[in-house]
């Protein structure tokens, strides 16, 4: 039994030492895998503000050359529709002008028509007239203004469009590049994080008795363990004697 009980405490002192070792590979590992996430996250955060002033410039850049454009667009219909206007008010006074000498001329040469009587049809016709003409006018400037804003719209429209196709571009540029939680220092979300610990490389070079093999579970907490986080657990297959019988 000596010779047993001998075995036993050197299988047991051969376990610790394994379990230690399996240990401290598994904190070397993490604190690896750790350091190796932060410095990926501070290239993200850098990657994301390099990003985000080139957007923001971007953006900046194409809100000036669009209102510009705007600007330009408009001040083309207006100059466009004062021609117009301006040709309309000349094509006007030129038909007013004309029928004004018809009717004087229709007057003249009726003669059986008092003075009066005629001044006051030409009176007449003429206010028809003005009143005829400030319709057309008004009916002009009316279409005008409509045609602006319509245009004005549809090209607004198109400015709007633009931007939000840009804006999307945006967003999924940055959706691409992974990003720490803010307020934590945890792993960046989108970053796998693998976690294994070669348990065959721990146990070479180790002389155990090969008689009988059993398994056991190694319970590994990391350091900083929050509620929530589960530990890790590790198989370790191993040999025990058994006693022989004299």
């Amino acid at each position: 039994m000596s010779g047993y009980k001998r075995m036993r405490r050197q299988h047991q002192k051969q376990l610790i030492a394994l379990e230690n070792k399996l240990k401290a590979e598994m904190d070397e590992h993490r604190l690896k895998l750790q350091k190796e996430v932060e410095t990926h996250a501070n290239n993200s955060s850098i990657e994301l503000e390099k990003l985000a002033k080139k957007q923001v410039a971007t953006i900046e850049k194409e809100a000036k050359v669009a209102a510009a454009d705007e600007k330009k667009f408009q001040q083309q219909i207006l100059a466009q529709q004062k021609k117009d206007l301006t040709t309309f008010l000349e094509s006007q006074k030129k038909q007013y002008k004309i029928c004004k000498e018809k009717i004087k001329e229709e007057m003249n040469e009726d003669h059986s028509t008092p003075k009066k009587e005629k001044q006051e049809r030409i009176s007449k016709h003429k206010e028809n007239l003005q009143h005829t003409q400030a319709e057309e006018e008004a009916h002009l400037l009316t279409q005008q203004r409509l045609y602006y804003d319509r245009n004005c719209r549809f090209f607004k429209r198109k400015i709007m469009i633009k931007r939000h196709e840009v804006e999307q571009q945006n967003i999924r540029e940055v959706s691409v590049t992974p990003r720490r939680p803010r307020g934590s220092g945890g792993p960046v979300s989108s970053i796998p994080v693998p976690l294994a610990v070669s348990t065959h490389t721990a146990c070479q070079g180790m002389k155990l008795p090969a008689v009988r093999e059993s398994h056991f579970c190694i319970s590994a907490f990391p350091i900083g363990l929050k509620q929530g986080q589960s530990c890790v657990r590790i198989k370790v297959r191993v040999h025990s004697a058994t006693p022989s019988r004299a």
